[in-house]
């Protein structure tokens, strides 16, 4: 519980009035009881002056709130108790249900372009222009950064919000799949990679609670030198914490006894949806490779009827047309195979990584369950210990099992306020993941049908122009120097005939 003392000047006054004239102040009445107040002139000037102030933004609203004076004496992970209802009933809130603040735009985040870089005595590497524009003054000093980032600055980010946020969906990070289709530093690899960034800080951005994280605000107002020496403070945190996580989660899921119907729910479903993406994306493969193996065996097809081309005399202009056509043929086929598989398999796997890690914002929340459900077979324990007959005879036995009562007892409550704040934000973050979830795999079936429609109509397109050019008799020499090899052999036969 938290208890917040009124601003010092406030207090004097209402303690110890100045003298003056008095002025009459309306009644405050609270239950039964009404109780008149007088303050003087002075002080109702003061308080019509508040009143007449300008409004200020919510920013500024939360700074000058009593709770943020208090706020370095705070923990980090705690979660407020505020009395809810008339009868003052104590209830607990998570982060994401005490942020009373309208969603504005005070902070755009992109990644705007990359770039290969090759400093001296290093390997190559891909660098990221990310540009921060922000109207907020309390963790940002400047209203613009512009900062080059490498791909492993954005995974030490990651690693953090998963230690800080162990009961929110973090965002994935665009994976190295692409490397099995594309070269390392080819444009279009270092393109999807990049709008894959922008997704992931995008994201954050509109966290109500991992937007104000203090290692998202490192990444992104840190020069490269000072941001190496905060990461050489916290490498390697995470994936120590998420190597654990999956190493106790069997055992876990064995142990729990009763499992919350709504979580164990959500579990099923992010293990199914990750499966039936898992099977999407090996047959979006098999049909790149089989769409790559097409189009390199039919690459031998135009020069060979080119090469035919040469020999013939009537045939000569067609068979360069059904060349041209399908060399033309063979060129949308491959656009549509690096288009598609690249748009597919980035976006296919970039869902399955983010329910991945919805599953494990889960998991960690049955563990903390599980913790709360061996706490509460303690106290029962350490219960009936306190409450027996023999116990309660000797002072010193009783003395002592009360303690352990006690302070079992509190370690229960606090994993119960533990789970439950983690419920809170799993509900919260689960609800904007089924949303995203919704408009991106739906764009990317738009996307799909349209670069298809788009292949389509192009190799329509081909062969309807080479059909309407055989069938026309001026688009190729074919009748003329048929019918000129026809009056030849003509000749040649009335000459032979007037001979004999």
């Amino acid at each position: 519980y938290i208890k917040m003392a009124e601003p010092e000047e406030n207090f004097a006054e209402t303690t110890a009035p100045p003298k003056g004239e008095d002025v009459k102040a309306p009644e405050i009445r609270g239950g039964d009881e009404s109780k008149e107040f007088e303050v003087t002139k002075e002080e109702s000037d003061d308080e019509l002056f508040r009143e007449e102030r300008p409004p200020v933004n919510d920013q500024e609203m939360l700074l000058d709130h009593p709770l943020a004076k208090v706020e370095e004496q705070i923990p980090e992970d705690a979660h407020v108790i505020e009395p809810e209802g008339t009868d003052g009933e104590a209830v607990i809130k998570s982060p994401l249900q005490t942020t009373e603040v309208k969603e504005v735009n005070d902070l755009a985040v992109s990644v705007v372009e990359f770039d290969k870089q090759q400093p001296s005595k290093m390997d190559p590497f891909a660098a990221y222009k990310v540009v921060t524009e922000t109207s907020r003054s309390v963790s940002f000093q400047e209203t613009k950064y512009e900062f080059w980032r490498r791909y492993r600055d954005f995974e030490w980010l990651r690693e953090q919000l998963e230690i800080a946020h162990p009961t929110n969906i973090i965002p994935p990070l665009p994976g190295k799949q692409l490397l099995k289709y594309f070269e390392h530093f080819s444009y279009e690899f270092l393109e999807e990679r990049k709008k894959g960034l922008h997704r992931f800080l995008q994201r954050i951005v509109s966290h109500p609670i991992l937007t104000f994280d203090k290692s998202f605000i490192a990444f992104l107002t840190l020069p490269s030198h000072e941001l190496q020496t905060v990461q050489g403070s916290s490498t390697g945190k995470g994936r120590l914490t998420s190597l654990t996580g999956l190493i106790s989660d069997t055992s876990t899921k064995l142990r729990l006894k009763k499992p919350d119907p709504e979580f164990a729910k959500q579990l099923e479903y992010l293990e199914s949806f990750s499966r039936h993406l898992s099977v999407l994306e090996g047959h979006t493969s098999k049909m790149f490779e089989e769409r790559k193996d097409f189009t390199e065996n039919a690459k031998v097809f135009p020069p060979a009827v080119k090469f035919w081309a040469n020999t013939e005399v009537t045939l000569a202009d067609p068979l360069k047309g059904l060349a041209t056509a399908m060399e033309a043929n063979i060129s949308s086929i491959k656009q549509l195979n690096e288009t598609v598989t690249q748009s597919m398999v980035s976006t296919l796997k970039e869902y399955q990584l983010y329910g991945e890690s919805a599953m494990c914002a889960l998991r960690y929340r049955n563990k903390l369950q599980l913790e709360r459900d061996n706490l509460k077979d303690e106290r029962e324990k350490k219960a009936k210990i306190r409450d027996d007959p023999k116990v309660k005879d000797n002072p010193q036995k009783e003395e002592k099992a009360k303690r352990e009562y006690d302070k079992v007892s509190e370690e229960c409550e606090a994993a119960i306020d533990k789970v439950e704040c983690a419920n809170n934000d799993l509900r919260a973050d689960y609800e904007h993941w089924i949303g995203d979830k919704k408009h991106g795999l739906v764009d990317l079936m738009i996307d799909f049908s349209d670069k298809h429609l788009e292949y389509h109509q192009k190799c329509s397109d081909i062969w309807i122009d080479l059909m309407k050019k055989l069938n026309d008799p001026n688009s190729f020499t074919v009748k003329k120097v048929f019918t000129d090899e026809t009056t030849a052999s003509e000749d040649m036969s009335h000459t032979a005939s007037r001979e004999q």
